[in-house]
């Protein structure tokens, strides 16, 4: 039997994980020393480990960062004494926007998961050849598994060890100030948590309507690949993600008229717990559909966590809705924009 919708493939990729990230571990190595500041840019998944890698430099590392949105990025004003960080996992074709400018910069530092031989093989000519010049040039190149996770529409492989390999390469920068961690640790964390898919498959009707989701820290400032998984998974509305603070500040108000299921994304600190309750309280006084989500261990491993936890989620509600992954809505329509420039 074919697996014309491309979910039993999907599966077999979830299940390919644990051993994607095991890999990681033994394969980046000591990172050279930074000194100049961090630009970071990406697009879809690949924007929420930018996000992510800026958001550890902020918090523990000894130059300044920020996030540059790749739409934005030729208008962007840089200098040469800026380090560029560029995330892309299959290497797009709206890449080109950002290589362009490489040269206004002092370093560069590429995320990715291609190589010249395997976009060759792909019949990709052109984004071998900008590989290979950009190697020749002198790029940094941190790879990451895998490079062909391309036939259905999310990708779940690369997401997952693309935050992986931004945590484990800036810990081993010289000075930061993060805490290491190890293959034992990472996998004593996910062992200790267990995805809501019941919950979500319960709520599933109204979920698609749309939902909140509440985070705080470093994973509500990484958390556009969850949204993603939705989108690109499901083909639900992007759930709205805010900040516990935000909640009430009129999106609460805006729950109350129009009821919408909330997601709650809960920390280890005594903080992050006492606004969840406190946002709870709010959700049950006007009847919305609530669940609190647990992520354990160090604040820097919650996006990390969360894709742990919400992949088995899709896969579920994917298989329950029986979502189209091979065909998916609109395929080939998006060239327009999708192979700019």
């Amino acid at each position: 039997m074919t697996d014309e919708s491309g979910l039993e493939l999907l599966a077999k990729r979830l299940d390919m994980i644990p051993g994607c990230q095991r890999q990681l571990f033994d394969q980046i190595g000591t990172a050279q020393p930074v000194t100049t500041p961090i630009v970071a840019t990406g697009l879809g998944s690949s924007e929420a480990h930018a996000r992510y890698l800026v958001g550890l430099f902020q918090r523990y590392g000894s130059v300044p960062a920020r996030f540059v949105r790749m739409a934005d990025f030729v208008a962007e004003p840089v200098s040469r004494d800026e380090t560029l960080v560029v995330f892309s996992q299959g290497l797009s074709r709206n890449t080109q926007l950002v290589f362009q400018t490489r040269h206004q910069f002092r370093r560069l530092i590429l995320f990715t998961s291609a190589t010249v031989n395997g976009l060759m093989a792909a019949g990709k000519p052109e984004r071998a050849e900008l590989l290979s010049l950009l190697i020749s040039e002198g790029a940094e190149v941190i790879r990451f598994p895998i490079e062909d996770e391309y036939t259905i529409l999310i990708r779940v492989i690369g997401p997952a060890c693309g935050f992986l390999a931004s945590r484990l390469w800036f810990q081993s920068i010289p000075s930061n100030r993060l805490p290491s961690f190890s293959l034992v640790d990472w996998e004593r964390t996910i062992s200790s948590v267990e995805p809501s898919t019941k919950w979500f498959l319960e709520h599933a009707n109204a979920l698609a309507d749309g939902f909140i989701i509440l985070a705080s820290g470093i994973l509500g400032e990484a958390s556009y690949n969850l949204i993603s998984k939705f989108v690109e998974g499901l083909f639900w509305p992007a759930p709205t993600l805010l900040d516990y603070l935000s909640f009430a500040h009129g999106p609460f108000q805006q729950l109350a008229h129009r009821p919408r299921p909330v997601v709650m994304l809960v920390g280890d600190s005594e903080t992050e717990r006492d606004l969840a309750r406190r946002a709870r309280t709010m959700c049950l006084s006007i009847n919305v559909p609530t669940l609190e989500i647990p992520i354990p261990g160090c604040p820097t491993l919650a996006p990390l966590v969360a894709e742990f936890l919400f992949n088995p989620i899709i896969l579920a509600l994917a298989q329950e809705l029986a979502v189209q992954q091979i065909n998916w809505p609109g395929k080939g329509l998006d060239s327009p924009i999708y192979g700019y420039p």
